[in-house]
């Protein structure tokens, strides 16, 4: 009986090591599961933090880009008050440099149309067969005025009421 009560003794043994065995191995999947579940997690807020590095350089470009463009449209303001519309002759119109502007800087007009558009585009006399007509064009936009006049001196200074 003793030998049973042995054999009993050790099958218990080797039973209960066998479920320890099993628990530990239960206890490892867990904890492997919850690993898992964490680095999954993890994977998910670095995808969150690159897509909202992302947005940030995007919107950090359209403010660099809108921050260029409110210069640009300053500094146009600015270059834009030095410039009177004077009608040079009936039905041309070109924008001037004020008196207090021009300095050295020839006689010229710029296109009103290109400079509606914020360009500057001067307004260049074409040779034309006829004596009495002269035609003024803008290269940028291609429009033309003919109209009668020597030069545009004079041009500017009869539509500023200055005598030659």
């Amino acid at each position: 009986m003793v030998g049973e009560i042995g054999a009993a003794i050790t099958s218990l043994k080797t039973a209960f090591d066998i479920a320890k065995s099993i628990n530990d191995l239960v206890k490892n999947a867990e904890v492997q599961a919850a690993v898992m579940g964490l680095q999954q997690k993890i994977l998910e807020a670095q995808s969150s933090a690159l897509s909202a590095n992302e947005r940030d350089d995007q919107l950090r470009r359209q403010i660099e880009a809108l921050s260029a463009e409110v210069t640009s449209l300053k500094n146009w303001d600015a270059e834009k008050a030095k410039y009177d519309l004077l009608e040079l002759d009936p039905g041309f119109y070109g924008f001037v440099l004020k008196d207090e502007e021009r300095g050295q800087q020839p006689y010229f007009a710029l296109c009103p149309n290109c400079f509606e558009a914020n360009k500057k585009s001067i307004l260049h006399q074409s040779p034309d067969l006829n004596v009495n007509l002269r035609t003024w064009s803008c290269a940028a936009c291609n429009s033309s005025y003919g109209i009668r006049a020597r030069n545009m001196k004079t041009l500017i200074e009869r539509a500023r009421g200055v005598s030659e």
